[in-house]
């Protein structure tokens, strides 16, 4: 009988050894998760909790047991309806809660619990078991984002297995190539791809299965109606879990309207017959036109490369040029000669500016080149002309001067000549000494009147004439400025020292002149030439004797 109680007592120490040890290994296991473990009486209160409910709530062990489950949430009512649901259901599976660190931190969790019972069946509590799902949650959010963006993108981003089979398809690719996405995906790429461009998309996709990394290239693609558009295409790889290559994403750009806009552009650049030409930073030429080619005479793939300066008859000053653009930003009308490679030389003036990106980096210069040869000549010959002009006007000019010395001389010959006739035609007559006598036949007019009283005061100077008898007889009318002339002779001889005896005023020429109201009381007249004469030698002293007397005398 003692026998059998020692050997009951020795299997009950075993098993309450083996259910110590199955405890501390559960109790183990528990410490071990990462995730909050936490066991819950059924009025809510926490009666055990594992390392990680510490951690993501920052409260301490003998804190936490006893306190109610739903004070560590941000919403301790939902905390509550969701224990309430596992004791209602025996179970509650990624219940949503979000739990509070003390120092305000919050993780998110899905909670999975259930009740756990004795070995009768009572419902002791609840174990609950909470999983961190804020990385999930962000990798969530981050994914929706980046979706949000694939599919706002005006870019067309595909995605496809490596055998070409589309995957995805956002809006961009919707609008660019107009199927929509319900009616691509599953299906191969080469709906958009021309037939003679599918092997190029076999062979880029065979590449990037290999590992190789893919350029940006420009292709062409075609749309549902059949338009033809040209696309900037990036390719990228779509790795699996392992980092092993499953598929490629590109991004297609509709680069149709820019290669148009520079299709047209290099049209004029082409047309112009000015040499353009592209440069770098380093002096090397990027590109170039066909007039180009022309004035160097050099191959367009030998000239794109070189040294710019390498085609002109002064490449220090061509170097200098293009320096100046890059320092300056731009230079006009800078001269420099080309030389042709058959040796021919032309002169131009070089117009350059420098041009950047969109950022506001300098990328090169661009330069336009004006051929002036044809100016240059003209200029050279318009100065001979200018020259030659110059020389006939100098001789010319000689020519006129000596015309002119010689039409002087018959001009002043001429004068002499007129002074001679006029002299001769009214002559001033010395009949004695201090006696002159002018007589005046002909029309007598302001011109004629000026020139015989210019005569007849030389005749005073140079007779020391006392008397001038000026006989009027042979002229036909007398007006007023005729009558106010004779007047100011007569002042002018009274000045020198003679007096001007009129003679020869006829009855109408004196009546005429009364009338016109002309004054004649300063002027001596006499009716004619005869008496003017005796009257003047009465002035001058002489008397008339009869014959066998003398016959002229001076008074005694």
């Amino acid at each position: 009988m003692q026998r059998s109680d020692d050997r009951a007592g020795r299997s009950r120490q075993r098993r309450a050894q083996d259910e110590l040890q199955a405890s501390q290994y559960a109790r183990s296991l528990i410490e071990a998760s990462l995730d909050p473990l936490v066991t819950i009486s059924p009025d809510g209160k926490i009666t055990d909790v594992n390392e990680a409910t510490i951690r993501v709530t920052g409260v301490a062990r003998e804190q936490l047991v006893g306190s109610d489950f739903s004070n560590y949430f941000t919403e301790p009512k939902k905390a509550r309806e969701g224990y309430q649901q596992v004791f209602a259901k025996g179970s509650v599976t990624d219940y949503a809660l979000t739990i509070r660190h003390g120092d305000g931190k919050l993780t998110d969790v899905l909670y999975n619990a259930s009740v756990y019972k004795d070995g009768r069946g009572t419902v002791l509590g609840v174990f609950a078991a909470a999983r961190d799902i804020t990385a999930q949650k962000k990798a969530g959010e981050e994914r929706s984002r980046l979706a949000a963006i694939v599919d706002s993108s005006a870019d067309a981003i595909i995605g496809k297995t490596l055998n070409g089979v589309v995957t995805s398809w956002n809006k961009g690719a919707e609008l660019m190539f107009g199927y929509a996405a319900s009616e691509v995906i599953g299906k191969h790429i080469s709906i958009v791809i021309p037939p003679q461009l599918r092997d190029e998309e076999r062979s880029i996709l065979e590449r990037l299965s290999q590992g190789h990394s893919i350029q940006p290239y420009e292709t062409t693609r075609v749309r549902r109606d059949g338009g033809l558009i040209d696309v900037s295409v990036t390719v990228s790889p779509v790795r699996d879990a392992d980092g092993n290559i499953v598929g490629a994403s590109k991004i297609a750009r509709d680069i149709t309207a820019q290669k148009q806009a520079s299709q047209y552009a290099r049209s004029l650049i082409e047309a112009s017959l000015d040499p353009l030409v592209t440069i770098s930073p380093d002096g090397k030429i990027t590109d170039v036109n066909e007039a180009t080619i022309r004035v160097t005479g050099v191959a367009r793939d030998q000239l794109v490369g070189s040294d710019f300066s390498n085609y002109f008859t002064e490449p220090d000053k061509a170097r200098e040029g293009y320096r100046q653009v890059f320092a300056q930003g731009s230079v006009t009308d800078y001269p420099l000669t080309i030389r042709h490679k058959d040796g021919e030389l032309t002169d131009v003036l070089y117009n350059a500016s420098v041009y950047k990106d969109v950022g506001g980096n300098v990328l090169g210069v661009f330069a336009a080149a004006r051929d002036i040869t044809d100016q240059k000549k003209a200029e050279t010959e318009l100065q001979k002309a200018h020259s030659e002009l110059e020389l006939r006007v100098q001789e010319r000019t000689a020519e006129l001067a000596t015309a002119n010395e010689s039409l002087q001389g018959e001009i002043a010959e001429r004068r002499r000549a007129e002074q001679v006739i006029r002299e001769l035609s009214t002559p001033v007559l010395q009949v004695r000494d201090g006696m002159l006598i002018l007589p005046i036949i002909g029309i007598l007019d302001s011109q004629r009147a000026r020139q015989l009283t210019e005569q007849l005061l030389r005749a005073i100077r140079d007779n020391r004439a006392r008397v001038a008898v000026v006989d009027i007889t042979g002229v036909p009318a007398v007006d007023s400025k005729i009558a106010n002339h004779l007047l100011q002779t007569a002042e002018a001889a009274r000045l020198m020292g003679a007096t001007v005896v009129l003679t020869g005023l006829s009855p109408e020429v004196a009546q005429a002149l009364v009338s016109i109201g002309v004054d004649l009381s300063r002027l001596t007249t006499v009716g004619d030439l005869q008496g003017g004469i005796a009257d003047a030698d009465r002035r001058l002293g002489y008397k008339v004797t009869r014959e066998g007397e003398t016959a002229l005398g001076r008074r005694a």
